[in-house]
């Protein structure tokens, strides 16, 4: 899995950056990637709508493309 853009949520009212994103992700058993590549599974974006590099390429690539609030309350993240 990879992240793109800034987080728009937090915990304990604490903004999470990527650094927090990726140790949250990584303590759940996921594998992080900095990049997208055919072999990624999963890109979770800040926005649902961007059109990043990121989210251009996991389009041309086929992989799915998650909502970072969606994806923190799939894994039943403590997310405000």
């Amino acid at each position: 899995m990879c992240f793109t853009g800034d987080s728009v949520c937090s915990m304990g009212g604490v903004p999470l950056s990527r650094a927090d994103q990726e140790r949250l992700a990584a303590q759940a058993g996921m594998i992080v990637k900095s990049g997208v590549s055919g072999r990624l599974d999963m890109l979770v974006l800040a926005d649902p709508d961007s059109t990043s590099g990121k989210a251009q390429r996991a389009t041309a690539l086929d992989v799915r493309r998650v909502a970072e609030l969606a994806f923190w309350r799939a894994i039943d993240g403590q997310i405000d």
